[in-house]
């Protein structure tokens, strides 16, 4: 107990330095004209200035961690601790709700464009597609009427394959370059 004491106190003064060093960060860009505020009011912003701190702490917590006032699934996690591997796997659960999905795949209409050939067209002598023995996806070797879908860094791979690991990731999985810029038409 008297650890959560000893941390609480240093928030608490961690805090309290935060509000005085933004205070003075002021009276710098300020000049001459700090020399003439009253204390009084120079105390009452550097207080608002923290329950402000602890304010957008707490919405910050309550938005990653739930409403903890209801007694729900995660009431008694210390707010101070986040991270995830402390959590059991309702608290996870509640998290991702919370959080919500993030995705960092490519969008549907950017794979969409890239454009699709036969393995016999990818691997014929004036083509500039680098296409391998097999896919680096699913390892299978290619037949010559397979479809590949075509990336920017010309690499290919099938089609149904590439378009699987493009809903997960922007990155082609030989080269990790990424798929498509924003801006810029693909090819």
């Amino acid at each position: 107990m008297e650890g959560s004491c000893d941390e609480e106190e240093s928030l608490k003064l961690a805090l309290q330095l935060q509000a005085e060093e933004d205070e003075q960060h002021v009276d710098d860009s300020d000049g001459d004209a700090a020399d003439d505020n009253d204390p009084e009011l120079e105390a009452t912003l550097a207080l608002a200035m923290q329950l402000q701190q602890q304010d957008d702490a707490a919405q910050l917590h309550a938005a990653l961690m739930g409403n903890l006032a209801d007694g729900g699934v995660n009431a008694g996690v210390n707010l101070r601790a986040l991270s995830p591997s402390q959590l059991d796997y309702e608290q996870l659960i509640r998290l991702g709700e919370n959080v919500g999905h993030v995705s960092r795949g490519a969008s549907q209409e950017s794979v969409d464009e890239l454009p699709v050939r036969s393995h016999a067209e990818c691997c014929a002598p004036h083509s500039d597609v680098l296409v391998g023995a097999e896919c680096a996806i699913c390892r299978m070797p290619y037949e010559p009427d397979d479809e590949l879908r075509i990336l920017r860094c010309r690499h290919a791979e099938h089609k149904d394959c590439l378009d699987e690991w493009l809903k997960r990731s922007k990155a082609c999985p030989l080269c990790a370059k990424e798929v498509v810029c924003t801006g810029e038409t693909p090819l």
